[in-house]
C-alpha cells in the first residue's frame, strides 16, 4: 500500500493537470447536431439535369433516423467517458488531500507543502528550518500514516462489495 501512496504523491501534479483537462473537455463539449448529419444525408436537392419528383425517400429517412439514434448514443458515451474519468480523478485527489489534512499536527503542514504546493526538499529545508534527516523522518511517518488510511479505505470498500 505504501508504494501506491508514494505513486499518488509522485503523480499528484499530473493528476491535477488531468482533472483540469477533463473539466475543460466536459465544459467545452458540443455534441454533433443530428440535424446537420441528417441534412447532409438527405439528397433532396436536384443535381444536374435530372428532374426530382419526390422528397426524401423512405430508405433515406429510415437511415437518417437510425443515424440520429447512433449519434445521440455516441455523444452521450463521449461525455459519459470524460465524466466518469473526471469523477474518478477528482475523488482520488480529494481523498489524498483530505488524508494529508488529517495527518497529525506536525506532519500535515509539512506534507501539504511537499505534495500540494510542490516544494522541494531544499525549499522545505529553508522554509521550515528542518534538516534533511528530519524531512526524511517526517515524510516516512506521513507515508506510514497515509498507507494505514488507504489500507483502511481498501478494506472498507472490500467489505461493502462483499455485503
Amino acid at each position: 500500500m505504501r508504494e501506491y501512496v508514494e505513486e499518488l504523491i509522485r503523480n499528484y501534479p499530473s493528476l491535477i493537470e488531468k482533472r483540469a483537462y477533463l473539466r475543460k473537455q466536459i465544459d467545452s463539449y458540443k455534441p454533433i447536431p443530428e440535424e446537420d448529419i441528417i441534412i447532409s444525408m438527405c439528397y433532396c436537392h436536384p443535381e444536374g439535369d435530372q428532374v426530382q419528383s419526390s422528397g426524401t425517400s423512405d430508405k433515406t429517412a429510415k437511415t437518417a433516423m437510425i443515424f440520429r439514434q447512433k449519434t445521440n448514443r455516441m455523444n452521450e458515451q463521449a461525455l459519459a467517458g470524460w465524466t466518469k474519468d473526471y469523477v474518478t480523478v477528482d475523488e482520488e485527489i480529494s481523498f489524498l488531500e483530505e488524508c494529508i489534512a488529517k495527518l497529525p499536527f506536525e506532519l500535515a503542514p509539512f506534507m501539504q507543502a511537499m505534495v500540494m504546493e510542490g516544494l522541494s526538499w531544499d525549499d522545505i529545508e529553508s522554509a521550515y528550518g528542518m534538516s534533511r534527516k528530519l524531512i526524511s523522518k517526517y515524510r516516512s511517518q506521513a507515508l506510514d500514516e497515509l498507507s494505514r488510511i488507504y489500507q483502511a479505505r481498501e478494506s472498507q470498500v472490500a467489505m461493502e462489495m462483499l455485503s
